[in-house]
């Protein structure tokens, strides 16, 4: 009948088919309803291209109805989640199950833009997809005022995720801000994030090796200077580290080659010596995770001496008095031991040049 006039004298006990191509059942026993529980309550109002009845309730396809009052309603229901719902569409069913069940959850709910914001332009395999759904999904219910200030984690159901809430909002592994919060289902809670999170694949030694293209400056004499000092290297690539390292870019070491009218790693090495080049290595390693989002005004210590903090000017002043930039592109790269900052120049200590 999808398509077609339908007047209540036309009506029999059965499946009708709507337009949008599902069946809804009609019961004629008692009045005429409509799946169990819509009454029609004027029927035949006759229109110009066809006949309107009027019901008491909305009429929600089948399909559909397992979503209704869900922490995936608010992203179903609202055309700035179409990429969030494909996603879910495309992933294993099991993560929509996971959404749907009623044990209490919260979900981080990426808007269209968000995906956009963190280079996901289409949709990835189904494992990757399974890898950043879950991630966005803590299996318990939290709300904006659960979220302790400062820094804090969390465990989604894919690792965890590091949160910073102060007077400029709360932000997750630094780069990606909370945007709306406390939105209510049957089965959670959902908190609209302006980033789409994206799990970390390797160590801060890994992130610093891979990174080779344009928009990740290259890191190559970082670790290289790093593999002339084992111990630091090891603590780089340990699963159970939690460093930030403040991440020189190899134009930042040819601008120290040539300061020091030195030709390579090799000649700084035999320069300073390798105790030395072991010293400004360490100069930039914080023995805990700092986001941007948690850098404020100040003196930070090092593995060895501090360094100053403009977080204003996202510069950082080593024992020295020089300063480095923080690049803004490349902050806040997440590894599973840490977190790594790209800066512009090599942050040296006292007692080494």
């Amino acid at each position: 009948m999808a398509g077609s006039t339908v007047r209540a004298a036309d009506l029999s006990n059965g499946t009708v088919t709507t337009a949008q191509g599902e069946n809804i059942t009609v019961n004629i026993d008692n009045g005429v309803s409509f799946n169990g529980s819509a009454g029609v309550v004027t029927a035949d109002v006759e229109a110009n291209n066809g006949v309107v009845h009027v019901i008491d309730q909305v009429l929600v396809q089948p399909s559909v109805t397992p979503i209704v009052g869900t922490i995936v309603a608010p992203a179903f229901f609202n055309k700035n989640f179409t990429t969030l719902i494909a996603a879910v569409q495309a992933a294993s069913p099991s993560i929509l199950n996971t959404l749907l069940n009623s044990d209490a959850k919260t979900l981080f709910a990426p808007t269209n833009d968000a995906f956009a914001a963190a280079g996901i332009t289409s949709l990835p395999n189904r494992e990757t997809l399974d890898a950043v759904l879950t991630y966005h999904v803590i299996n318990a219910r939290v709300e904006a005022g659960d979220i302790a200030d400062g820094s804090s984690s969390a465990v989604t159901l894919n690792g965890d995720i590091f949160l910073s809430k102060g007077s400029a909002g709360v932000f997750i592994n630094g780069n990606t801000e909370v945007t709306a919060t406390n939105i209510n289902g049957s089965n959670g809670v959902v908190h609209v994030i302006n980033r789409t999170l994206l799990p970390p694949d390797g160590t801060i030694a890994d992130n610093a090796i891979n990174a080779t293209t344009a928009s990740s400056p290259e890191f190559t004499q970082l670790v290289a200077a790093l593999q002339k000092v084992p111990a630091l290297l090891t603590a780089a690539q340990a699963d159970d580290s939690n460093l930030t390292v403040f991440a020189p870019t190899d134009a930042a070491f040819q601008a120290l080659y040539d300061a020091l009218q030195v030709a390579d790693l090799d000649e700084l090495e035999q320069t300073i010596g390798n105790d030395k080049l072991a010293e400004v290595l360490q100069h930039h390693i914080v023995g805990a995770r700092v986001f941007s989002s948690d850098i404020s005004t100040g003196n930070v210590g090092t593995l060895n001496q501090e360094i100053a903090i403009d977080a204003t000017n996202l510069t950082i002043t080593d024992a020295r008095g020089e300063s480095a930039n923080l690049i803004p592109a490349n902050l806040n790269i997440l590894g599973t031991n840490g977190v790594k900052h790209a800066i512009d120049a090599v942050l040296v200590p006292t007692g080494i040049l």
